[in-house]
């Protein structure tokens, strides 16, 4: 069955005293189900930490977009390496998310309203 990709916001607090200009991450995900895989990140993407001014008390937050296409107990983990590409090792961050999807639907129709406790989509012409 095929869903309609939902855009999901994953938001990671970071130290920022133990980081310095330069150093990056990388977010890595289950796809939906099982532990996450930490060997593929997510599109190849990379997110700078810069230890600019954080919130309370040396915290920041790096808040992560990612679009799932496939529902299901999501699991989301972050890497960090330093300016020079050592990793951070001890520095993994995870986060799981439950993410429920609307299927997609034959042409020529419209969801009227879907029901995630039971899967359930009502359909309607037009």
């Amino acid at each position: 069955m095929e869903y309609i990709r939902k855009k999901v916001i994953v938001n990671f607090s970071v130290v920022v005293a133990t980081y310095q200009a330069g150093d990056w991450g990388q977010v890595f995900t289950n796809g939906g189900a099982g532990e996450i895989d930490w060997d593929t990140p997510v599109g190849g993407r990379v997110f700078l930490i810069t230890p600019q001014t954080p919130i309370a008390g040396g915290i920041a937050t790096v808040a992560i977009d990612i679009y799932v296409k496939v529902p299901g107990m999501w699991k989301f983990g972050v890497k960090v390496w330093d300016k020079f590409n050592n990793e951070q090792v001890g520095d993994s961050i995870e986060k799981s998310k439950h993410v429920d999807l609307v299927p997609l639907f034959p042409a020529g129709m419209s969801a009227l309203s879907f029901d995630y406790e039971n899967s359930e989509l009502v359909l309607g012409l037009g």
